[in-house]
């Protein structure tokens, strides 16, 4: 193995340098903005990076999707062992091992941000199994029966190494604590009698404890740095559930101190949090204690020096509801809602028809009655279902992982069971039904994106109210990464880019600087 390749086990502040220079030279319209330092570190990342919550190594848009960003000057990917059971892992390792043997990119170019906690389908197995053989991971919190949670050193040792395995790699530049607020959520859940002063100096040992195993890692050359990412540093003070950064900085020196006699010489350095535009308490929200001052974590942030990732940029939770803060084509003048009813009747009739058809011809005779099902009963399951969705990305998801799979299945399970002669007589019939099928769906789709228009577009007004000329161009996703992005002490701005289409868009405002107006103005 040659010495230069041993030494690119990790991003590095040359490698990061390189890839920007290559990237400003190849996309000269990329403004002076669209690259800046991850805050405490010496590293340079680009200020969108790739979320990689819903990505799995088995679709080939999300391969794709990938390759894309990096290829259009993504150099920052985030994960957790958890996100689809670990395939997402499998899939980034596969990605930048195919890139680099290709000559495309380097190990110390890309900075890999994965996160650790939870314990959820395989690792839930093998936690259930554990605890059957008396060699359970310590101090678990176990919110449900389907997620449980740890953050023990000897868990994160166990995860550290699977996570490596998966993603191909030596070292992860940026390993996360993920969601340890579940601490508290089981105890608010559960009632525990301990009063919150009692259980916050419990979370916070745990917290030191994990952090003492961080920088262990760190000196062994298994990760660069680490951090937390908590859905409630963002949380008022006196939420039950809220994770300070303050506190967290706290245990973090004093880790530092007890590995390395210096609490100076810590490697805690990235926080990651949901932060929109309309989820403003990063933002607004002051509950850190800091010297005499009480600060927002965003300013906490910026005062102990640690780099801030986003998440949740275009999905903003408020009020209960879901706000999508992006815009999707259809045509205004069209009534999805009236054209889907009408079209789920018809397939409904249609598959009386076809299904007294299929059953008469004698090869599937021993058809299983639960294979046909999915198929015969698609116009009872959407008429079921459309009510009970709750928004775009939730269509797409039951969509995609639910109905097109099982239709799907379910063709080729007949096809095969047919004779020529009978494929011949049948498989014209059989693809209309698929086509019909399709044109369904797309109509569904297009009445959330009429739905989404509806509910989004008084919130661009808002935000146009404060943007240039030039500004206002930018598409209502653009805007609302951009807003986050211009946001003091914001290192990277993360946003899911599963489908190609989504990369032009998310990458389109590496072209633009940061808003001249205050963010605090926009709100």
């Amino acid at each position: 193995m040659r010495e230069d390749h041993v030494e690119k086990r990790n991003a590095s502040a040359e490698g990061t340098q390189r890839f920007v220079s290559r990237m400003r030279q190849e996309f000269s319209t990329y403004n002076q903005t669209s690259y800046r330092y991850l805050n405490g570190t010496d590293l340079m990342v680009s200020k969108v990076g790739y979320g990689s919550y819903r990505v799995d190594q088995q679709v080939d848009e999300h391969i794709e999707s990938l390759e894309d960003s990096i290829s259009s000057g993504c150099n920052i990917i985030d994960t957790s062992s958890n996100y689809t059971n670990g395939a997402s892992e499998i899939l980034i390792g596969n990605v930048l091992t195919k890139m680099m043997n290709q000559g495309k990119i380097e190990r110390d170019e890309i900075i890999l941000v994965s996160k650790t906690g939870y314990i959820q389908e395989d690792n839930l197995s093998q936690a259930i199994k554990r605890e059957k053989t008396d060699q359970p991971w310590p101090e678990i919190v176990k919110y449900t029966d389907g997620c449980w949670h740890c953050i023990h050193p000897d868990f994160l040792i166990d995860q550290w190494d699977r996570s490596v395995n998966r993603l191909q790699v030596e070292t992860i530049d940026v390993y996360l604590l993920h969601n340890p607020e579940y601490f508290f959520s089981e105890a608010k859940k559960s009632g525990a009698p301990e009063s919150l002063p009692q259980l916050r100096d419990e979370f916070y040992q745990r917290i030191f404890q994990a952090f003492v195993q961080m920088e262990r890692f760190v000196q062994e050359k298994k990760i660069l740095f680490f951090g937390v990412s908590a859905n409630t540093f963002v949380a008022p003070k006196h939420d039950f559930e809220h994770v300070s950064l303050s506190r967290v900085h706290t245990e973090a020196l004093k880790a530092a101190e007890t590995v390395h006699g210096d609490p100076h010489i810590s490697h805690f350095k990235v926080v990651q949090l949901p932060y929109n535009f309309l989820e403003t308490g990063a933002l607004l929200e002051k509950n850190n204690q800091f010297e005499d001052d009480m600060l927002t974590v965003l300013e906490m942030a910026a005062a102990i020096n640690v780099g801030v990732l986003v998440n949740r940029p275009l999905n903003a939770i408020t009020e209960d509801r879901l706000y999508r803060l992006a815009k999707y084509p259809y045509e205004p003048q069209f009534d999805y809602t009236a054209q889907v009813r009408a079209s789920i009747e018809i397939l409904s009739e249609q598959e009386k028809t076809f299904r007294t058809q299929l059953r008469s011809t004698e090869n599937l005779d021993d058809l299983d009655e639960r294979d046909q099902d999915p198929f015969f009963g698609m116009g009872a399951i959407l008429d079921n279902i459309i009510d009970q969705i709750e928004g775009r990305d939730h269509w797409l998801q039951v969509a995609q992982r639910y109905l097109i799979p099982r239709v799907n299945h379910w063709i080729e399970n007949t096809t095969q069971k047919l004779s020529d002669a009978q494929q011949k007589k049948l498989i014209d019939q059989v693809d209309q039904y698929a086509r019909d099928i399709e044109k369904i769906l797309f109509n569904i789709t297009m009445k959330f994106n009429q739905a989404d228009f509806q509910q989004t577009q008084p919130i661009e007004d808002r935000l146009d109210l404060h943007l240039s000329e030039h500004e206002k161009k930018l598409t209502m996703s653009q805007k609302a990464l951009n807003f986050v992005s211009s946001s003091p002490s914001v290192s990277v701005v993360l946003n899911g880019m599963r489908r190609p289409e989504y990369v032009d868009d998310t990458m389109g405002i590496m072209k633009v600087s940061d808003f001249g107006a205050p963010v605090q103005k926009m709100i």
